[in-house]
């Protein structure tokens, strides 16, 4: 197993000074792995193995970036559509920039932490900076491309791991009709993106309903929340359906 990426977020998490770093040997740095089992990182975990990343920036000084919650509960509709949108094109293109943006829209900065870390002195966290357009990233996108590989990897995978992890929970609600689709030869090129209409096209519909109240106010609702009503109106019209079949069958009888 190669645990270069392992080693990096175990330095970045221990505040390891380089010069005290580089004298650390490397029988050494294995001694405290063993002693981190739960650094073991797991491709299908959806929970982050910290809350936060810190990014050294220019004069010495720390820039202080966020991860979602486990099993991206903290995520919402917009911010779920961005980064799906952004993880297939990156699979396909396996493009640098595309996957820095994707990260972009994951790890974000909290509302009190907006200037970083000033002279070791932290402000309370309420909560990761509310994301209401896509053009907000480019205020940190420069942060994004300073993170190692290895850490980018690791994003990348806990992104794979929580979209799987949708797929796992709601698939056979929100999913089986496009693999339906393409079995019947029709087309099967949408991706995971919830009904054939898109997740925007869900999102209105949803917004039709004033459930969650305005397209806005659905976009900026957990994904896991809308993923859950889409599931209870999708069995609601299952069960309509097997009731009127049952009707027929009984007439017909």
């Amino acid at each position: 197993m190669n645990d270069a990426p392992r080693i990096d977020i175990l330095r970045d998490l221990l505040k390891v000074p380089t010069r005290v770093w580089e004298d650390i040997t490397a029988g050494e740095r294995w001694d405290l792995l063993q002693l981190l089992d739960w650094m073991q990182l797991d491709p299908k975990s959806t929970t982050p193995v910290a809350p936060y990343i810190d990014i050294k920036v220019s004069g010495g000084k720390h820039q202080r970036l966020y991860l979602p919650t486990a099993a991206f509960n903290n995520v919402t509709g917009l911010e779920y559509t961005l980064i799906d949108d952004l993880y297939s094109e990156f699979i396909k293109t396996q493009d640098a920039d595309v996957e820095c943006r994707m990260i972009a829209f994951t790890l974000r900065p909290g509302v009190g932490y907006a200037a970083g870390l000033d002279d070791g002195m932290e402000l309370p966290l309420i909560q990761r900076i509310k994301l209401t357009s896509p053009a907000q990233i480019t205020a940190w996108l420069p942060l994004i491309t300073l993170l190692p590989l290895s850490i980018r990897t690791y994003m990348t995978m806990l992104i794979s791991a929580n979209r799987a992890d949708f797929h796992d929970r709601y698939g056979p609600w929100l999913f089986e009709q496009q693999s339906t689709n393409a079995d019947d030869g029709l087309d099967a090129e949408a991706d995971e993106a919830g009904y054939d209409i898109g997740w925007h096209g869900a999102f209105m519909d949803i917004a039709a309903d004033g459930v969650f109240g305005t397209y806005d106010d659905v976009c900026h609702t957990a994904h896991h929340t809308i993923c859950i009503y889409m599931c209870r109106k999708v069995q609601e019209a299952r069960d309509r359906q097997r009731e009127y079949d049952h009707q027929q069958a009984r007439m017909e009888a």
